[in-house]
């Protein structure tokens, strides 16, 4: 254990969290509640050293999205040349069987069974044969040539296979996201992925308020059936079947991070209007997890309207806490960011 000195202890005594956060293993898909010593080193790490960390997962996840994007046609891409190679190869394979069985005729004897290679050391014979032989070494050749590209094109799947960026990664690194932006910096600020520091009490949706809301919708690529009977997809975004069949027809099903990223902001915006009724500062997790009761239940729904009064009224951050569980039903997701 790290020896801190009396002032570093008190600076920690003071940022400590009831419950510490977590965030998710990819290897054992769960998440790991980090450890006191981890916390310690985030509340006593500089503003610059969390806003280095939170720049260089926006780097990341900037990246792994657009190789998941190229990746995507890539696989199509080579699905389509292994197919096509592979019809080369059969077609090459007849005309090669083809001629074998020709040139097996033009050397034989059909009239001597005993003897029948009687004309294949006649000069002529040999010299037509070879001369037919010619065009059935390019076949050859190109016979070749197509099982290479299939064996060049396994590679590379595999490759891709090895190289590629799932779900799970993409949680694992959302949720670290959301540890190191849960405590203050040096100067008493949070570290948003924006390159700003945040002010804990501040209320603007800024970037770390909405990495909480990351961990807490957790990311879908494909429509998600909900509790109450609604589907959503990428980070919570509620949609209908109209909606679906448009991305389905458009997006072969599948939405990436990039317009999930897109979606989220456009939520964001608009289940905000309850803030303009809010009369007190609020915690980036308290702010997440209002704003993502606001996207299920709608800005000015009676259980936000609620939390809101409670808010202004000054009731301790408890009781907040348990009305917006009770709000949303015990959400795990929601449960986490609390402690934002």
């Amino acid at each position: 254990m790290p020896n801190f000195s009396n002032e570093e202890l008190a600076i920690i005594k003071s940022q400590r969290l009831a419950a510490p956060p977590e965030y998710y293993s990819s290897d054992l898909r769960t998440p790991i509640e980090i450890s006191p010593d981890f916390e310690a080193y985030l509340i006593l790490q500089s503003q610059d050293q969390k806003q280095k960390s939170l720049d260089w997962i926006q780097q990341v996840q900037s990246i792994s999205t657009n190789n998941s994007d190229r990746d995507a046609l890539l696989k199509d891409y080579l699905a389509f040349r292994k197919d096509q190679a592979n019809k080369r190869i059969m077609e090459l394979d007849t005309k090669l069987g083809n001629y074998d069985e020709y040139r097996t005729g033009l050397l034989s004897n059909p009239t001597d069974a005993e003897d029948a290679n009687k004309f294949a050391d006649v000069t002529e014979v040999t010299t037509m044969a070879r001369i037919l032989q010619r065009p059935i070494d390019s076949l050859n050749l190109l016979r070749e040539r197509a099982y290479h590209e299939t064996v060049l094109v396994k590679y590379w799947e595999n490759r891709m296979d090895v190289d590629k960026y799932d779900a799970e990664g993409t949680k694992e690194l959302t949720s670290w996201e959301a540890v190191i932006s849960a405590y203050e910096g040096e100067k008493g600020s949070v570290a948003t992925s924006s390159g700003a520091a945040q002010n804990r009490t501040m209320v603007d949706s800024g970037p770390a308020t909405k990495a909480l809301l990351k961990k807490a919708e957790g990311y879908t690529a494909t429509p998600t059936n909900t509790e109450s009977g609604t589907q959503t997809i990428g980070f919570g975004h509620t949609i209908n079947n109209e909606d679906w069949r448009a991305y389905d027809a458009n997006r072969d099903g599948r939405l990436n991070q990039t317009e999930a990223d897109k979606l989220l902001d456009a939520d964001v915006d608009k289940n905000s209007v309850w803030k303009k009724d809010l009369r007190v500062p609020v915690t980036p997790g308290q702010e997440a997890a209002i704003t993502s009761l606001a996207m299920s239940k709608g800005s000015n729904s009676s259980e936000v309207k609620s939390l809101v009064s409670k808010l202004n009224a000054g009731r301790p951050e408890s009781e907040i806490a348990q009305d917006i569980m009770k709000a949303t039903k015990a959400n795990s997701g929601v449960a986490s960011i609390l402690r934002g």
